[in-house]
């Protein structure tokens, strides 16, 4: 259980970025899930529409990134899904993408701590642009490996040609 201390950061943290992106005119819900607080937005990408939450964690004092990929991977799949997925993690800049081997679902993270500070306004919009931009190019590439449509060798070979800079 949270502290006083962290529970008044959290809020902080929770209340400047509800107002940040109110004011960029972003459309989102809130929740709050035990000493967590939830923001939720969807953005549409070049192919596939895709959804993010922002967890405000408390007993960590950590803001979070979660965007669930449309995917679900075989357990026969999990060797492939797991290579594909090493070679994007290796390549990107910040977050990186996980695998539940308990169901095949792929969530994309990212992370930054705030511990005894907030949150600027820049840091957070370049961490949404960062995953958004990561989301978006991969999201397609899971499916398509998912759905067997496209090759694990194909996904990693254009991989050495990715470009993490936004």
């Amino acid at each position: 259980m949270a502290d006083e201390k962290e529970m008044a950061l959290s809020k902080s943290v929770f209340d400047a970025l509800n107002a940040h992106l109110q004011e960029i005119g972003l459309k989102f819900r809130t929740s709050e899930r035990g000493d967590d607080y939830v923001i939720e937005f969807g953005m549409n990408g070049d192919d596939i529409p895709m959804q993010f939450y922002v967890i405000v964690n408390t007993g960590k004092q950590a803001l979070m990134i979660h965007s669930p990929q449309p995917v679900r991977f075989s357990k026969e799949q999990f060797g492939e899904a797991g290579i594909v997925l090493n070679a994007i993690n290796y390549r990107l800049a910040c977050g990186s993408f996980q695998l539940d081997i308990s169901d095949g679902t792929v969530v994309f993270c990212m992370s930054t701590l705030f511990a005894g500070s907030l949150i600027s306004n820049e840091v957070f919009d370049q961490m949404i642009a960062m995953a958004v931009h990561t989301v978006d190019d991969f999201n397609d590439k899971l499916m398509m490996l998912s759905k067997g449509m496209i090759e694990k060798e194909k996904i990693i070979v254009d991989m050495l040609h990715y470009d993490v800079d936004l």
